[in-house]
């Protein structure tokens, strides 16, 4: 960052975030991000000179804003058969102040429809993380299959004195899972075979080609 090291990754195949609000030059002064590969020093066994495997961000935030993949959600049946979805937002802070917060978690069906909205409040210290966690009831979900991936969306909006600071979705689905050693694993209460193959890069000096969703 403007030509001082910031930030050094071992592995390519691991995300790393660095924080450069003390490094960043305000007004009209130029800023230099340069993100260098170095494959000098092998990892593992096989060659590994392909470059970057993912994206490069620069993501510009409020001073209260909810963490990179800092949306949890998990959705489950309980033993009465009812479904929820239970969310937990990883929120940070880089203010002065704590700051007082609200969270709002809403809950759209695979058609775009709201079907549910809860929110939960909390106060974010300055420069720790914290957690606001909310449960949303789900009646009757579409489950996700092998046949139909049905999946939902789930936007989660960060608001600070009534106005929207940071937003982030996420895509999930409904399903149950459970394995046994002598009946094998079940989806959705029916059981399947899970065919699999081992994919190994294979660099060989020309690069990899890696699919876009991996």
């Amino acid at each position: 960052m403007n030509g001082s090291v910031v930030a050094h990754n071992w592995s390519g195949y691991n995300s790393v975030y660095v924080d450069i609000t003390d490094l960043a030059r305000y007004g009209d002064d130029l800023n230099t991000i340069v993100v260098r590969v170095d494959a000098q020093t092998m990892e593992g066994w096989w060659y590994e000179g392909a470059g970057l495997y993912r994206h490069v961000w620069l993501v510009k935030r409020d001073a209260t804003y909810i963490a990179t993949d800092g949306n949890c959600v998990y959705p489950r049946r309980g033993p009465d058969g009812a479904w929820s979805a239970p969310v937990t937002g990883t929120l940070g802070n880089i203010g002065k102040d704590s700051a007082a917060v609200t969270i709002e978690a809403t809950l759209n069906d695979p058609d775009g429809r709201a079907i549910a909205t809860q929110t939960a409040g909390g106060t974010v210290p300055s420069l720790k993380p914290a957690d606001v966690a909310l449960t949303i009831p789900v009646a009757a979900p579409r489950l996700w299959s092998v046949e139909t991936p049905t999946l939902y969306t789930l936007r989660t909006r960060l608001i600070r004195a009534g106005k929207t600071v940071d937003e982030q979705t996420l895509r999930i689905g409904f399903r149950i899972l459970r394995s046994g050693a002598d009946t094998g694993f079940y989806l959705n209460d029916r059981p399947l075979k899970i065919n699999r193959t081992c994919n190994h890069q294979d660099h060989a000096g020309v690069g990899v080609a890696v699919s876009y969703t991996l």
